[in-house]
């Protein structure tokens, strides 16, 4: 039963940061393979913040939107 609870624990974080940060359930996109190319963006996304930046998802973004060259260098592991 904590197995299960365990892992709900992170579907609901990770659900819940991609659906209010990233604003997922909102998207327009109507292909299936984007959709799934997009959902799997925002998770490494979200990764790479967690790993480098903070758990602060929602503060991370806005720093980084202020500082593109930060966040390109996240993607290309420059740190």
């Amino acid at each position: 039963m904590a197995l299960v609870r365990g892992h709900w624990g992170i579907e609901n974080k990770s659900h819940w940061v991609r659906d209010v940060v990233f604003y997922e359930d909102r998207s327009q996109v109507q292909n299936s393979n984007i959709a799934q190319f997009m959902a799997a963006f925002r998770n490494l996304a979200v990764t790479l913040i967690r790993l480098f930046v903070n758990n602060k998802i929602s503060e991370s973004i806005r720093f980084l939107n202020s500082k593109p060259e930060l966040a390109f260098n996240l993607v290309l592991a420059k740190h």
